[in-house]
């Protein structure tokens, strides 16, 4: 099984979309930091009531990795260069730089590009996880299709793709 990072946005659409069971045949364990867990759960901890927040829960497949002081300041570093990426996602950057990760999931496209492109991070976009999930038999296109109708995510890519298949 593969040791896979995810940020907030991307498990809450996943969640949002119904596709959790499908999001399990990539990896047993879902590696979050402790900010990426407070991002995903800020609902929940305001008294406002999140079903996805709740699915994620009872799924158990989130494993929070804390960073160390060094990787916090190469976090910070991140951010400072590089403002466009959220907190969790310059965290997720330096976890997966940590060694021992397959990629990193996200849900922005500026986000992977920076990932990808300036900071060498082996990243993937939401939409993309029914493709490698197309070779466990999930199909790709329904896949993206309830994350466009449920979980309501946006992007050219998914766009694109729904597109294409009509």
């Amino acid at each position: 099984m593969r040791n896979v990072i995810v940020d907030a946005s991307p498990m809450i659409f996943i969640a949002k979309a119904g596709l959790i069971n499908e999001f399990k045949r990539l990896a047993k364990k879902f590696y979050v930091t402790p900010r990426i867990l407070e991002e995903i759960e800020f609902p929940l901890k305001h008294g406002i009531r999140a079903p996805e927040v709740e699915e994620i829960r009872k799924a158990k497949i989130l494993s929070v990795v804390e960073l160390t002081a060094k990787e916090m300041e190469e976090v910070n570093r991140i951010k400072r260069s590089y403002n466009q990426l959220g907190l969790g996602e310059a965290q997720a950057a330096v976890l997966w730089k940590r060694g021992g990760f397959d990629f990193v999931i996200v849900a922005d496209v500026k986000a992977e590009r920076i990932l990808r492109n300036e900071l060498k991070v082996s990243v993937m976009d939401v939409v993309d996880v029914g493709f490698e999930l197309s070779k466990k038999g999930v199909n790709p296109l329904q896949f993206a299709r309830k994350l466009w109708e449920k979980a309501h995510y946006r992007s050219e890519r998914i766009r694109e793709i729904l597109h294409r298949h009509r």
